[in-house]
C-alpha cells in the first residue's frame, strides 16, 4: 500500500513538472506572437498618425512633424509597452517599437538620425572626451611616478596597461609581452547600415601602404630591434552597432631593423623638455633624419626614458633591415582558440620530434607561414607540405628537396629556427592568468627600471637601477585561448578589447629567429578606442 502511494505521488509530481514545462514553453511562444502582433499594430498606427500629420501640414495648419504627432506616438508606445508587460515580462519590445517609429519617420518625413560614416580604431582605453592639455598633463604625471593616469574630467582611471597592445611573438618566450603603444590605429568607412533599421555594418579601410602607428622599440633575448608595421592590404571587417561586436582583417607587413643600442632601439622623437607626449613637436634623435623636426606618434614604456617617443618622421636606417614578415591578421571581439591538431606540422627541434607544433612555413619559394598542409600551395608538382624541406638559393630555389645534392649552388632545409612547442626546461607550459609560464624554468631576472635588460646582479643594470627577482619565462600554451570584449558605442565612442592569433614565418636574420623562435605563433590583446565620425 505504501509503495503504491509513493508511486502515485511520484507520478503526479512528474506530471505536474511536465505540465509546468509545457506551460512555460507555450507562454514563451504566446509572448513572441503577442510581441509580433503589437509591433504590427504599432506600425499601422504610426503610418496613420504620420499621414494625418502630413494632411495637416498640407493645409498650412502645422509643420510636420509637430508636437501633436510626437505626443500621440509617445502615448501609444507607452501604452503598448505597458499592456505587453502585464502579460509578458522582459523582452525588447520597446526597442522594436523605437526602430519601427524611427524607420517610418525617416522614410516619410526625412527625419533620419544622422548615420555614422566612419570609425577610427586606435590602441588605448580611457581618454576619449578629455581635453588634450589635461590628457598631456595627466600623462606626464603618470610617466614620472609610474602610476595610473587619472582624469578628473572623465571621472575614470586609465592604467598604462589599458593603453598598450601586447603581443607574444614566437615560441621561445624571449619576444613575449611586446608592446605597441597608444597612437597606432587606422580609419575605416562604415557601409551597408543606417544605424536605425540596419545596424550590421561592413568595414572598409583604404589602408594599403599606411603605417600602423609609429615604430616600436623592442629588446628580446639581448637583441635590440626597431619594428615598423604597415598595412599590406586594405582592411575589411564587420561591426554591429547594437552589440558592439567587431571583426577586422588585413595583411600586414612587419619590418625588423637592427639597432646598435638596447637603450634606443628606434630613433627617438625628442621634444625640447625631454618628456615626449603624443602630438608634441620634437627633433629626430638618431637615424637618417637626425636633427630634423618630428611629431611624436607613439609612446614606448617609461623604461626607455626620454627616448620613449617615436615617430614615422624618424625612421630607422633602411640598410639596417634584417627581417620582414608579411602575414594575414584578424582581430576580433569574439573568442579565439589557436591550438594544434592532427594536421599541424611536426616539431623539428631536438627533444620534440614526434610532437606537433603550432606553426611552420610552406615548402615553396615564398615560404609563407602555415598551420597545416592545407595552407600551402602546390610545390614542384606535388601538394605543398607545411614544414617540408625546400631548396634555399641556386636555380632550384623553393623546389621541394630531401638532400642538398638536389639544390645546386644552394642548400636543402627549412628556414628559421627548428620549431618546438616552447623553451621550458621540462617542456611543460602552464597557463597562468591571461598568460602561461615555464614553472620548472628557466627563471630569469630583469632590471627594475630598464626592464628589457636581463641581469644576475645589480652590477648588470645601469647606475641607480637594481636587478629584480627571477621569474619564470613566458611560454605559449596549447591551445592559445583568448577572449575579446565587445562594447556598443555610447556618445560616439566605444572601448572594446580585440584579440587574435596567427603564424609568423622565418626572418632573414638567424639571430632574430633563434631569439624569438620563428617560425612560430603570435597572439595579441588589443584594448582599443573606437571613435565614430559623421558624414560631412
Amino acid at each position: 500500500m505504501t509503495s503504491t502511494r509513493s508511486w502515485l505521488v511520484s507520478t503526479l509530481a512528474v506530471a505536474a513538472l511536465a505540465t509546468m514545462a509545457s506551460s512555460e514553453v507555450e507562454a514563451s511562444v504566446n509572448c513572441a506572437r503577442r510581441a509580433e502582433l503589437r509591433v504590427t499594430q504599432f506600425r499601422r498606427f504610426v503610418e496613420h498618425a504620420v499621414a494625418s500629420c502630413l494632411r495637416r501640414s498640407a493645409t498650412g495648419k502645422a509643420v510636420c512633424p509637430d508636437a501633436r504627432l510626437t505626443g500621440r506616438l509617445r502615448m501609444r508606445r507607452a501604452g503598448v509597452v505597458s499592456a505587453f508587460g502585464r502579460r509578458c515580462a522582459g523582452g525588447d519590445l520597446d526597442s522594436q517599437l523605437d526602430a519601427v517609429e524611427a524607420g517610418i519617420l525617416c522614410e516619410r518625413l526625412a527625419t533620419c538620425v544622422p548615420s555614422w560614416h566612419s570609425i577610427t580604431v586606435k590602441v588605448g582605453h580611457g581618454d576619449a572626451g578629455v581635453p588634450v592639455a589635461a590628457r598631456e598633463s595627466a600623462a606626464k604625471t603618470a610617466a614620472r611616478f609610474h602610476d595610473a593616469v587619472v582624469s578628473a574630467l572623465a571621472g575614470a582611471v586609465s592604467t598604462p596597461s589599458s593603453r598598450i597592445l601586447r603581443a607574444d611573438a614566437g615560441w621561445t618566450g624571449f619576444a613575449h609581452d611586446l608592446q605597441i603603444f597608444e597612437g597606432a590605429g587606422f580609419t575605416a568607412e562604415l557601409t551597408g547600415c543606417d544605424g536605425v533599421t540596419d545596424t550590421a555594418c561592413e568595414l572598409h579601410g583604404a589602408t594599403t601602404g599606411t603605417a600602423f602607428g609609429a615604430p616600436s622599440p623592442i629588446t628580446a633575448g639581448g637583441v635590440a630591434v626597431c619594428v615598423q608595421i604597415e598595412f599590406d592590404s586594405d582592411l575589411t571587417g564587420a561591426l554591429d552597432l547594437v552589440t558592439g561586436e567587431l571583426t577586422e582583417s588585413a595583411r600586414i607587413r612587419v619590418g625588423v631593423f637592427a639597432s646598435p643600442t638596447t637603450d634606443e632601439p628606434c630613433p627617438a622623437c625628442l621634444p625640447a623638455d625631454g618628456d615626449p607626449q603624443l602630438g608634441e613637436a620634437g627633433t629626430c634623435h638618431g637615424g637618417p633624419n637626425a636633427g630634423l623636426s618630428c611629431t611624436v606618434g607613439g609612446l614606448a614604456g617609461s623604461e626607455y626614458g626620454s627616448m620613449r617617443g617615436t615617430s614615422n618622421d624618424c625612421p630607422p636606417p633602411l640598410l639596417g633591415q634584417i627581417a620582414e614578415f608579411v602575414v594575414g591578421a584578424t582581430a576580433t571581439t569574439g573568442q579565439v582558440t589557436f591550438g594544434t591538431s592532427a594536421d599541424s606540422p611536426d616539431c623539428r627541434a631536438a627533444g620534440f620530434i614526434g610532437l606537433k607544433c603550432l606553426c611552420d612555413t610552406c615548402n615553396d619559394a615564398t615560404g609563407a607561414p602555415c598551420r597545416s598542409n592545407a595552407d600551402c600551395p602546390v610545390s614542384g608538382g606535388n601538394p605543398g607540405v607545411c614544414g617540408g624541406k625546400r631548396c634555399s638559393g641556386g636555380p632550384n630555389r623553393g623546389a621541394p628537396c630531401s638532400a642538398s645534392s638536389e639544390c645546386p649552388a644552394g642548400s636543402c632545409g627549412v628556414p628559421g629556427a627548428a620549431t618546438a612547442p616552447n623553451a621550458c626546461e621540462d617542456g611543460l607550459c602552464t597557463p597562468i592568468g591571461d598568460g602561461a609560464a615555464c614553472l620548472a624554468g628557466p627563471y630569469e631576472a630583469r632590471c627594475r627600471i630598464k626592464t628589457y635588460r636581463s641581469c644576475l646582479t645589480d652590477a648588470d643594470c645601469a647606475v641607480g637601477d637594481t636587478c629584480g627577482d627571477p621569474t619564470a619565462r613566458s611560454c605559449v600554451p596549447d591551445p592559445v585561448a583568448l577572449a575579446g570584449t565587445p562594447d556598443p558605442p555610447q556618445n560616439d565612442v566605444a572601448r572594446p578589447t580585440l584579440v587574435g592569433a596567427f603564424c609568423m614565418g622565418a626572418a632573414g636574420s638567424g639571430a632574430v629567429n633563434a631569439a624569438a623562435g620563428f617560425p612560430g605563433p603570435t597572439s595579441f590583446v588589443w584594448p582599443a578606442e573606437v571613435t565614430f565620425a559623421f558624414a560631412e
